[in-house]
């Protein structure tokens, strides 16, 4: 296959130009290599070959300014910031970098496309004045913010002066610089300059190459097939038919003739996918194939999301070469996960100490095992209760791995050299084994990263706390990646889309082509708006769309066979939309494509979870008659019902729940309050009919019975803030508003009379089918008669709805965990038919988890629409006993085994 930088090398050798007399500018540093190995192909003796250059290196040439990082334009941009703003106004480093880093790039590009700064900057000011034509009405926030973009041109020419001034900048800077130089440069004797496979052009750089064009000091070769050129409606080749529109020194010179690839015989493969990790196995699976049948053919697997390497690289053959050319990206290494948990933890650290939550969380991570394990220091556990938070001093007292872990911030070169000791700890125990080259080398990566860091700090005093460390961290992690070692020239290629810029390949895999992957979705921010972005001539996603159409199908353009991967189920909010890419493919279809559809779904083992069982022993046996003496509670039989293993564990072998710890109040612990306070409130009035002002006496002392039952249950450690302030309102509100929904019944005449409040019982009922008696025991929250109707009430804080209160068969009481609050109140009612003497009992549930709390009574269903409350009345009792005596038949039956329930 003669690919286009063999065609570049054959043209350029073909030249009238001596090669020690050119200069070859392309995008990007892998072209290079590339290049150099096709000019080695058209010569047949030693020569001095064409000096290569990046467009950056060009552009630093003739501008004379150096590249600077992002987070130096960062820092330069926050002294800008701190002699431009009136202090009043002024953001810490970590809040303004929020904002600023995007800004930086809006610089950037105002400078690559030679915009006129004062007027963009003007026409926005116009129009924020017209958004805030009534200034007085503009809150504090508002005007702050109203200022912030008022002083944006200062900030802008502020920082372009002072990077000129210290000969580093941006590029957009830099290239702006190049183009005021550009005569200079030109007038002088300077070698034939070849512009290779350019295509989306900043306005600068159109201009650079056009005028080193018209003064015949260059030439431009485009890399674009003449398909997509010609066709009008072709995005891929949007940016090179505007150029032939709009460049004069194009119009003078013949049109250049454009290879034609695309329509040769291809054959392509667009494959469904059902998830990620399969895209990633079958991009390796049919390169692998590839290259087994045919070694002498260049194949490449292009990853559309570079999340997407992870998993392509579990998966990758150890026969078969392999060269990773994207970089692992830092930020998914463990030690990064490490070091941000690390930053979380130091961010919570307060007077009171670490947060439990957040110092358990970083506890377990295998680096923190790892170096407590290393240095022999005391083991990294602690005390499994209900803390909200754990002091300093106790980690760090007589324990230097602890002091080292957890002292807290007290300036940045203490810090800084505290992560750095850890480093070198974990590092060194690598070293030890012997077999960590990947980590060591991260570490290596790491420890350079802080030691640049800590001038960073020394140079900057405005780098003050840990959340300003963490901002050039994560700034400085977003330039970095883990190179891999390989043959960039021979052997199967993982690469990005834009690495493939002036490369061909035989055969392609692409992955991720999902609409907003490839291509990107629309930019989320940006300062100026898509009108003004417009109107500027700043690019939009539209002009990002015609780019990667560009880079897409130029990659297609030579290749024989293609496999084109994409997801087809929706996942982690990713669309399952195919990329329209594969649509215009279909559209551009040329006669000799042979375009094929498929799907894939690797196979998958189905995981059987198998229930847990336990037969009966007679150890078992013996166990459970001892809860029957001691006696089974309406709670634990319900507990029996939804899950016989999680009764067996509970009950029998006394296994205690496991209580999460969390610096919030749980649903159990709101429960208990809300009980807690409700009998507080009707103590004083037990039998007594209820009348309109013992509930204002009641709704008064809410927020004291509130508070005392609040911080008798948290032990004062949960404070009543945030979310937990949230809580503690809404347990007010849905115990104020049924007080008074109960009140504006009894105003309404309800007949109303408090006769217990966690009224506890305990029951002995021969079981004839047994032989023998049980015992029952439980207590009701409350017991009332309305209008000389007797009442079971249990007050319920959880999930439940009227169909949870009907029945429909008795049998559904003992076999569907859904009518577990039915059970509990007809067990009530069972058990103390005989100590209250009323001739119409009723028993039922008050929901309180949400506003609306009105009495549920216990129902039957009488037809699919209708059903009536269900009265207690002996044909009620004798039917629930039944129901009862053979749910007691089963525990104590030595032939039904403990098997667990999925619930």
């Amino acid at each position: 296959m003669q690919t286009f930088l063999n065609y570049v090398a054959e043209k350029i050798a073909s030249s009238t130009h001596k090669w020690d007399n050119i200069k070859v500018i392309v995008p990007n540093n892998r072209a290079i290599i590339f290049l150099k190995e096709c000019f080695k192909k058209v010569i047949d003796r030693p020569i001095i070959a064409p000096k290569i250059l990046t467009i950056d290196e060009f552009v630093k040439d003739i501008s004379g300014i150096n590249p600077i990082s992002r987070s130096e334009i960062l820092f330069n941009f926050y002294e800008v910031y701190k002699e431009n703003t009136p202090i009043k106004e002024l953001e810490l480093f970590s809040h303004f970098s929020g904002w600023a880093s995007k800004l930086i790039e809006e610089f950037s590009e105002i400078d690559s496309q030679l915009i006129d700064s004062k007027e963009l900057f003007n026409y926005m000011s116009a129009i924020k004045n017209l958004e805030n034509w009534r200034p007085e009405k503009k809150r504090e926030l508002s005007k702050i913010h109203y200022n912030l973009q008022e002083r944006i041109f200062i900030y802008y020419n502020k920082l372009y002066q002072k990077l000129l001034n210290s000969q580093n900048g941006y590029y957009g800077l830099r290239i702006r610089e190049a183009i005021k130089n550009l005569p200079f440069y030109i007038e002088e004797e300077i070698p034939y300059h070849f512009f290779i496979g350019f295509n989306a052009l900043t306005k600068s750089e159109a201009i650079l190459i056009q005028e080193m064009i018209s003064a015949q000091k260059a030439e431009i070769v485009w890399d674009i097939d003449i398909k997509f050129f010609e066709d009008s409606y072709h995005s891929a080749g949007h940016f090179i038919r505007k150029y032939y529109k709009e460049w004069k020194v194009l119009k003078k010179h013949t049109k250049q003739e454009f290879q034609n690839f695309f329509s040769h015989q291809k054959k392509i493969e667009i494959i469904k996918t059902f998830n990620n990790n399969t895209q990633a196995k079958t991009a390796v699976k049919i390169a692998s194939k590839l290259y087994k049948e045919l070694p002498q053919e260049s194949t490449v697997i292009v990853l559309g999301d570079e999340n997407l390497l992870r998993s392509s690289l579990s998966v990758l053959p150890e026969k078969s070469p392999w060269n990773v050319t994207m970089g692992y990206p830092l930020k998914n290494t463990l030690l990064t996960g490490f070091i941000r948990l690390y930053f979380d933890l130091h961010e919570s650290v307060s007077q009171k100490g670490f947060p439990y939550r957040k110092l358990k969380e970083f506890s377990i991570l295998i680096f923190v095992k790892r170096i407590f394990k290393i240095t022999n220091s005391r083991n990294n556990l602690l005390i499994q209760r209900n803390l909200n938070y754990v002091s300093v001093e106790s980690l760090c007292k007589n324990d230097k791995t602890g002091a080292l872990f957890y002292t807290p911030f007290k300036n940045s070169k203490q810090f800084l050299k505290q992560i750095e000791q850890i480093i070198k700890i974990t590092r060194n125990s690598f070293i030890a084994e012997e077999d960590e080259p990947y980590h060591i080398q991260v570490c290596d990566i790491f420890l350079g990263f802080f030691e640049k860091l800590n001038k960073y700090c020394q140079d900057y005093n405005f780098i003050k706390s840990v959340s300003d460390i963490r901002i050039v961290f994560e700034t400085m992690l977003s330039e970095e990646t883990l190179n891999f070692d390989g043959d960039p020239l021979s052997g199967i290629q993982v690469m990005g889309l834009l690495e493939t810029r002036l490369l061909d390949f035989d055969n392609v895999v692409i992955t991720n082509l999902n609409e907003g992957i490839l291509p990107k979705s629309e930019n989320s921010f940006s300062f100026f708006p898509f009108d003004v972005r417009k109107k500027f001539e700043m690019n939009t996603f539209l002009e990002q769309d015609h780019l990667y159409a560009y880079h897409f199908f130029r990659l297609l353009q030579r290749a024989k066979k293609i496999f084109l991967i994409y997801n087809g189920s929706s996942e982690d909010f990713i669309s399952s939309e195919p990329s329209r890419f594969l649509m215009q493919l279909e559209y551009f279809k040329q006669p000799n494509h042979e375009l094929k559809q498929k799907k894939i779904q690797l196979p998958s083992t189905e995981l059987r979870i198998k229930n847990k069982l336990v037969e009966k022993t007679e150890k078992i046996l013996i166990d459970l008659k001892k809860i029957g003496k001691d006696g089974f509670s309406p709670s634990s039989l319900c507990q029996y019902i939804r899950d016989p293993y999680s009764f067996y564990e509970k009950r029998v072998l006394k296994i205690p729940e496991t209580k999460e710890s969390s610096k919030y109040i749980n649903a159990i612990d709101k429960g208990v309050i809300v009980h807690q306070v409700l009998e507080d409130l009707y103590s004083p009035y037990l039998s007594m009919t209820m009348r309109t002002n013992y509930y204002d006496e009641m709704l008064e002392i809410i927020p004291e019975k509130l508070d005392t039952k609040f911080n008798l249950l948290t032990n004062n450690s949960h404070i009543k803030t945030g979310k937990n302030a949230l809580i503690y309102s809404i347990i007010e509100k849905i115990i104020s508003k049924f007080i008074i929904s109960e009140r504006d019944m009894v105003k309404k005449g309800l007949k109303l009379k408090i006769l217990a409040l966690e009224y506890e019982f305990k029951k002995t009922i021969y079981i004839n089918s047994l032989g023998e008696s049980q015992n029952f025991k439980g207590t009701v929250d409350r017991i009332d008669s309305v209008d000389g109707a007797l009442r079971f009430v249990d007050y319920k804080t959880g999930n439940l709805n009227s169909s949870d209160m009907t029945l429909i068969k008795w049998e559904d009481l003992t076999t569907n965990a859904k009518k577990n609050a039915l059970f509990q109140v007809l067990s009530y009612s069972y058990f103390l038919k005989n100590d209250f003497n009323y001739d119409k009992v009723i028993a039922g549930v008050i929901p309180l988890r949400t506003f609306k709390n009105d009495f549920i009574p216990a129902s039957i269903k009488i037809n699919s629409r209708e059903k009536d409350a269900l009265e207690i009345k002996p044909i009620t009792l004798n039917n629930f006993e039944k129901e009862l005596f053979n749910l007691v038949l089963e525990i104590f039956d030595p032939s039904v085994p403990i098997v667990e329930k999925t619930i």
